[in-house]
């Protein structure tokens, strides 16, 4: 299964997983809770982010920000781990064109 994370500071990197196991997402995202993001950008083309649930409580380092109009915007912090969703809501691996959506968004300033 290929999902993609993306580290503080460094670019997104795709990951070749087993299953989409929680102990496996806690160990990438080096976490004790995960907090599942769906932003509209990214929503629309089924794709979620998993983060640390208390990564800003814990001062993760920074990561990136995602605007969504005017000054509102989301800030990430911590490793984040970008995997698909089906139609029923369970985690899945992401396709090649979620793949290429994301390096995208990424090759643009967030």
């Amino acid at each position: 299964m290929e999902i993609l994370i993306k580290e503080p500071l460094k670019s997104i990197t795709k990951v070749s997983v087993e299953n989409l196991e929680l102990s496996t997402l806690l160990h990438l995202i080096d976490c004790d809770t995960i907090e599942v993001i769906n932003t509209p950008v990214f929503k629309e083309e089924n794709i979620i982010l998993l983060v640390d649930e208390d990564g800003k409580l814990k001062d993760k380092k920074f990561n990136f920000e995602i605007y969504h109009g005017g000054i509102a915007k989301t800030t990430f912090v911590g490793n984040v781990i970008f995997a698909g969703i089906d139609k029923s809501g369970k985690w899945v691996e992401l396709n090649e064109k979620q793949i290429d959506f994301i390096y995208e968004k990424f090759s643009k300033e967030y």
